[in-house]
């Protein structure tokens, strides 16, 4: 657990949400011996390695967009341009399965409200199609919240029930224009008291970007947010029984602050997940990366690293910066990925110093140089193996030997 100060003590620590108990036997191909196995290069047709459903459906950006591990499995996101989908990979076999969403006209699963989209239309629409997903996390009712964008200035929550695939709207950031026969799909369950509050002289609408979601052990949902119209502060939402709260925030001028501790001019939250009482979370701005601690309770922020040009304003040694396309946690620390491009960049952070160690692959297909506009970190309770997605493809790491394999595709 990381050492974070008394201001980061609350009045009791939530309960961690454990979503497995038991370690995974996992089994790595070592690609140093055995490179011609299959595990130890990238198929060039997807379906190939593990049997079900296939992710890659034919599109250039089909990708897995995020996820977390539940026993034996990676529940994840997945985004296939105008459609998406979640996916159960299992972490033994590699196989695939469908759990709700649209992967192509023939497979689909999961049912959701149907409304006319268009004022005397009809023709009926299903509502809460999983389009431009972005994350999936565990709610405390063993359902899954996924979070996607719909259209502009309209984030949706979405509530899956884990056995049937059936969708339901959790919250939305705005109102839906639509002409459900019985009602307007979602303004009979929301209100204005719902919708986020606006902010400061300007009346700046707290507008969540959708780029990831993190849910405490008590259900709240932790978003990220637009400060518009004048760009980019820094904030987080909080959904506590269907209300939008304020959070951790200051605007673009670092004023009108929620929450306290470390700020910076503009920031961009990329991903988050929460531990106990702490909400952690990669953000970006311009070329450099910030891995912070945020306390749930008071919104008090926590830079554990960050590498700058100015050397006092950096936190924790190494040449490398923080990676902002992903995070994940073991008791080997955090782990992130660098950028997008042909080389695989896993930066490993000392939870305690913030020092930063860049970690290259030696074997396998992530030591070759693959071509991918998505790419996620997912760490495995009680092993020190991680789970690294590239667009569609699902590999298996060893941060120790360097070794990569294969595990579906």
């Amino acid at each position: 657990m990381i050492k974070v100060p008394s201001v980061f003590i609350g009045c009791g620590l939530m309960m961690l949400l454990v979503v497995q108990a038991q370690s995974t036997p996992l089994k790595m191909v070592d690609c140093l011996q055995g490179a011609d196995n299959a595990k130890c290069v990238l198929p060039t047709q997807s379906g190939t390695i593990g049997s079900g459903v296939v992710v890659g459906q034919g599109g250039s950006n089909d990708a897995i967009t995020g996820g977390f591990v539940q026993g034996n499995k990676l529940i994840a996101s997945v985004n296939l341009g105008n459609t998406g989908a979640l996916i159960s990979f299992d972490l033994i076999t590699g196989d695939r399965e469908l759990i709700s969403g649209i992967l192509n006209p023939n497979e689909t699963r999961g049912t959701a409200l149907r409304y006319a989209a268009t004022l005397g239309s009809r023709e009926i629409t299903p509502a809460y199609q999983l389009t431009q997903l972005k994350d999936v996390k565990l709610l405390p009712n063993n359902n899954y919240l996924a979070v996607m964008r719909s259209g502009f200035d309209r984030m949706e929550l979405i509530e899956i029930d884990a056995t049937t695939g059936d969708r339901k709207l959790f919250w939305a950031s705005n109102f839906a224009s639509d002409n459900h026969p019985s009602g307007l799909r979602d303004k009979e369950q929301l209100d204005s008291k719902t919708l986020c509050p606006k902010r400061g002289e300007n009346q700046r609408n707290a507008n969540p970007t959708a780029y990831t979601l993190a849910i405490d052990a008590f259900g709240h949902v932790y978003l990220q947010f637009n400060d518009n119209p004048q760009g980019i502060g820094y904030g987080f939402i909080r959904i506590k029984n269907g209300q939008c709260q304020e959070f951790s925030t200051y605007d673009l001028n670092l004023n009108d602050e929620i929450g306290s501790g470390y700020k910076t001019p503009r920031e961009e939250i990329n991903h988050m997940i929460t531990e106990g009482n702490i909400l952690y979370s990669v953000s970006s701005f311009a070329d450099t990366g910030h891995l912070l601690a945020i306390n749930l309770e008071t919104g008090a922020r926590q830079l554990i690293s960050h590498k700058d040009a100015i050397a006092a304003r950096s936190k924790g040694k190494g040449n490398v910066g923080i990676g902002t396309l992903g995070i994940a946690r073991n008791t080997d620390g955090f782990w992130t990925i660098k950028e997008i491009g042909r080389d695989f960049k896993l930066i490993r952070v000392d939870a305690n110093s913030g020092d930063r160690s860049l970690i290259q692959a030696k074997s396998g297909p992530l030591s070759k140089g693959l071509l991918s506009n998505t790419q996620k970190v997912f760490a495995i309770p009680n092993s020190h193996l991680l789970l690294i997605s590239m667009n569609a493809a699902l590999m298996i790491f060893d941060p120790k030997t360097g070794n990569s394999n294969m595990l579906s595709y």
